[in-house]
């Protein structure tokens, strides 16, 4: 191993992989603050989604107090005909719409590291043909040379 330390080319390959494992960190850090502050908004934005333990997992289209109240709202309001900027009152329906889904939290947890490893995975199939050696002379291992990635870092 001391004179596989001595290749200059082979300490940049470990300061490469010490950065990529800096960045898994970093990304694993990011995606738990984010769902720290996500699941703070949503404990904040429930009671006006309607959202209680029972009914967490229910979903149902545009249920929530504040659709509701704004629907009827500008309903109400757009009955009586004195309304002089009857758009605004549709943008006030729509723009409730839009923060109940907002708020809501997805149904589908999107993480950043899967997202990175995914990444890592599309770029390392472009060479893996590379990295696999054909099957050896003695039927087992080739032991004189090899292109075998995982060799390497097994010696």
């Amino acid at each position: 191993l001391v004179d596989l330390m001595r290749y200059p080319e082979l300490m940049t390959a470990f300061q490469h992989f010490k950065e990529f494992g800096n960045t898994m960190a970093f990304l694993g850090l990011v995606e738990q603050a984010l769902a720290v502050v996500d699941t703070e908004t949503f404990i904040q934005s429930a009671p006006f989604l309607g959202k209680t333990a029972e009914n967490l997992d229910d979903d149902t289209e545009n249920n929530s107090p504040l659709f509701k109240a704004t629907s009827e709202l500008c309903n109400k309001l757009q009955s009586d005909n004195k309304t002089k900027a009857p758009e605004i009152l549709q943008d006030l329906a729509d723009n409730s719409w839009k923060a109940e889904k907002f708020y809501t939290p997805p149904a589908k947890n999107f993480s950043l590291v899967k997202a990175a490893l995914a990444k890592l995975d599309v770029t390392i199939s472009n060479v893996s043909q590379i990295w696999a050696n054909p099957v050896a002379n003695n039927g087992v291992l080739a032991v004189d040379s090899t292109t075998e990635f995982y060799r390497l870092w097994s010696g």
